[in-house]
């Protein structure tokens, strides 16, 4: 096992990529970044090295990142880009207790798509479903989150 400075310096790229799709501001991105390296310095005593740092890196973006948003920490906003330029209501939504309505899937598939730009044909190899079913599910996900938010 390595150090946990060489650990955190091998696997600094994917804990930003996972990082970025929680939030997605430059800032916001580092300063979840900086949030999750100190979780891991001070839980590294409980890190099994049978295991991928990345993957447990990966655990701990995510419940850094919940934490964050429970105790409503101020320094991070979540965007969701949800339509583009021709998709009517605007470009972005930022992360607010009414976007906590979408369920989790509605919330993923339509970050993987539209905050990642993941295609739909890797969305559906991600998923393991058909390219059609993909499109079914975000045109269901925006539609609920256009219904949500009450736009015309």
């Amino acid at each position: 096992m390595g150090t946990f400075s060489q650990l955190l310096l091998e696997n600094a790229d994917t804990i930003r990529i996972e990082c970025s799709k929680y939030v997605h501001t430059a800032q916001d991105i580092e300063d979840l970044y900086q949030n999750v390296s100190i979780k891991l310095w001070r839980s590294f005593y409980s890190y099994n090295e049978e295991y991928a740092f990345s993957t447990w890196a990966r655990y701990v973006v995510k419940s850094v990142y919940l934490d964050s948003i429970r105790k409503g920490s101020p320094d991070i906003h979540y965007v969701e880009t949800l339509w583009g330029s021709q998709g009517g209501i605007g470009e972005k939504i930022y992360y607010s207790d009414e976007l906590d309505i979408l369920s989790p899937n509605d919330r993923s598939i339509l970050n993987d798509r539209y905050v990642i730009g993941k295609t739909v044909s890797d969305l559906s190899k991600e998923y393991g479903v058909s390219e059609s079913c993909i499109k079914g599910r975000i045109r269901r996900a925006k539609k609920r989150a256009k219904e949500m938010l009450d736009y015309d």
